[in-house]
């Protein structure tokens, strides 16, 4: 027997089924529309200097007076560098904020003894990394060296030391290796080689630069450094990875035969759960909890990501060595309870420092002598034979 509805029926059926179609193919297009959205505020790569979005106003003997053009940092305490882009370019450091003149929108910080002034007038931004250069402009001895990885030889910076445990330093996303020169000096006092990393999709790399992808593709670059230390006198190494850097060595070490090699790990910001990253921005953006998954969906399919993958939150069982963790209590890039967590699944393996007053990897500039004094402790507790400085 055959179902037959009357023909009033069948046309609001008609026109409901239309309707229906009509808002499928809208939210498909404005996920499609969000999702991109998304991918460039994560996984597309950077590309180009960074902006000079503070003017320099006032300059004494103690302090130096910025107006902001759009820099959300000049108001974040710690240590910060600033270079500036004159005819001759210059590179200065400064301190704590003093004073902030809303109706002016400008701020005044302490300026760092033993720096030039910049030139009043000229436009200039803050430096996260706080060091120019290399590690040669921080008095430190090193080398210029490649490591042979799938995509080819990728340049490093390699710092030499007395022991046989190196340190591989491996940036976050969009960065570049001078994040780690705020921590060398440290490591290199206590006699240990470093290898500072350039990886895939870099601008000094071999290959086709494509996406950030969090750790999945990126993990055969860290498994090179290793072979390359390993290769050259190291007998174990410990693990330095900030933000994105962090977790794809924690992706090393859930897919490397070499992964027994690693004596200790160091993350600083570690972007443990991309999915759940931006599952919150959007609901920061306004977009309602029931339809963030649309998005979501989308952005996995059209940019090949594997959300499970990629969630080195529950996916840690690879972590069994002695880990050191810094997370900046303000990061408004990866909030820190995600490190809460993370903590909390490893009781009694990670030594965790929750920094106040530190955005995303900015726990160093916070405060430098208690960053380099937990640091100091926790390599000579994972290397007994080293003194602390």
């Amino acid at each position: 027997m055959r179902l037959v509805l009357p023909r009033r029926r069948r046309s609001i059926l008609a026109a409901a089924a239309l309707l229906v179609a009509i808002l499928a193919v809208a939210s498909l297009a404005a996920s499609w529309f969000v999702a991109g959205l998304a991918a460039d505020a994560t996984i597309t790569l950077r590309t180009g200097e960074r902006k000079l979005q503070l003017e320099v106003v006032a300059v004494t003997d103690t302090e130096i007076t910025f107006h902001s053009l759009g820099d959300s940092n000049l108001r974040t305490n710690g240590i910060w560098g600033i270079e500036w882009r004159d005819e001759d370019g210059g590179w200065a450091r400064v301190g704590d904020v003093l004073r902030i003149d809303e109706g002016r929108d400008e701020v005044t910080r302490a300026r760092v003894p033993g720096w030039p002034a910049p030139p009043l007038g000229v436009r200039a931004r803050l430096d996260i990394w706080a060091f120019p250069g290399d590690p040669g402009g921080i008095g430190l001895p090193f080398q210029d060296v490649t490591y042979e990885a799938p995509e080819g030889a990728m340049p490093a910076w390699f710092v030499p030391g007395t022991r046989s445990t190196w340190v591989i330093y491996t940036h976050g996303r969009g960065s570049e290796r001078r994040e780690a020169l705020r921590t060398l000096p440290t490591v290199a006092r206590l006699g240990l080689p470093a290898l500072v990393l350039t990886y895939r999709n870099d601008p000094e790399a071999p290959g086709p630069r494509t996406q950030y992808e969090f750790g999945a593709t990126e993990w055969p670059d860290i498994e090179a450094a290793v072979r390359y230390a390993l290769g050259h006198g190291a007998t174990d190494v410990i693990l330095y990875g900030y933000s994105m850097g962090a977790v794809t060595e924690l992706s090393f070490l859930n897919h490397s035969s070499l992964a027994s090699s690693v004596r200790a790990v160091i993350m600083d910001a570690p972007m443990l759960d991309l999915h759940e990253m931006i599952e919150r921005g959007l609901g920061d953006a306004g977009i309602p909890s029931p339809v963030r998954f649309l998005p979501l969906w989308v952005m996995a399919r059209r940019y090949g990501l594997d959300w499970d993958v990629l969630d080195y939150l529950h996916h840690d069982e690879c972590l069994t060595m002695p880990t050191l963790l810094f997370h900046g209590v303000q990061d408004d890039s990866v909030a820190v309870d995600l490190s809460d967590r993370f903590v909390a699944r490893h009781p009694g393996l990670i030594e965790y420092h929750r920094i106040e007053g530190a955005g995303h990897t900015q726990s160093w500039n916070a405060d430098p002598a208690e960053y380099e004094a937990a640091l100091a402790a926790f390599l000579a507790r994972v290397l007994p034979a080293v003194a602390q400085p």
